[in-house]
């Protein structure tokens, strides 16, 4: 990454919507919440800085499409937020991302990146890294680093990296453990001006807790399960 002459540039992409024989007619929008979580917990802890936080992905789109509304913006750090529904989508953006910045780090994470198939990293040699639970800390080591200059990431808890064995934990995931700050009220300016500019009509993720005690083998939905249930305060909510 050329870490000298220009600000150094984050997207986060959450689009709606499915390609393929179950394309939605017209997906519904939801507010980024994925990118307000991580911009906020990157802004409060980080000493650094360095970073510019692009406008999310959160409408549907292929890749060239996407990478477009971006004009010659480079991107240095893609992160994708994956799920059944948006998985096709985010590897064509991957694709799109790394054949105009080779240089790109992408780091997929959510409920959907296969970790446990040793081809993974074969199979999609876009993606970098897989970031496992929680992604805020995860994600906030992964900046702080790439700030310094370097792209060694082993030392960063809660990322699966390609190794000659397959995907490999570098270790067991930070996740936090105090959820204080609201990242709608902490993001509320891009928020609100992004309701105003748009013609959709806007639907909410609302977190009050994070964790379930269950490991339901149907799940697609969840990426903590078998863990403690860590409630969201009452005034948060």
């Amino acid at each position: 990454m050329d870490v000298l002459n220009r600000p150094l540039n984050v997207l986060i992409s959450e689009p709606q919507g499915v390609v393929g024989e179950m394309q939605f007619e017209r997906p519904r929008a939801y507010l980024p919440y994925v990118w307000a979580v991580l911009k906020t917990y990157y802004q409060e802890h980080s000493p650094g800085g360095a970073w510019r936080w692009l406008d999310p992905v959160w409408m549907g789109g292929l890749g060239e499409e996407v990478l477009a509304r971006y004009g010659d913006e480079p991107i240095d750090v893609l992160g994708l937020s994956c799920y059944t529904w948006n998985w096709r989508i985010h590897c064509s953006i991957a694709t799109a991302v790394k054949e105009a910045n080779p240089a790109c780090l992408i780091v997929a994470g959510g409920p959907d990146p296969d970790y446990k198939d040793p081809l993974f990293f074969e199979r999609y040699p876009y993606i970098d890294a897989i970031a496992v639970k929680d992604g805020e800390v995860t994600f906030t080591s992964v900046l702080d680093v790439l700030a310094r200059g370097s792209r060694d990431l082993r030392q960063i808890a809660g990322l699966y990296l390609p190794t000659a064995d397959g995907p490999r934990l570098t270790s067991d995931p930070d996740v936090p453990r105090s959820f204080n700050t609201s990242p709608y009220v902490a993001q509320s300016e891009y928020l609100a001006s992004l309701i105003e500019g748009s013609d959709e009509s806007f639907d909410a993720v609302l977190e009050t807790n994070r964790g379930c005690p269950y490991g339901c083998s149907f799940c697609d939905w969840g990426s903590n399960t078998n863990s403690k249930i860590r409630r969201f305060d009452l005034d948060r909510v």
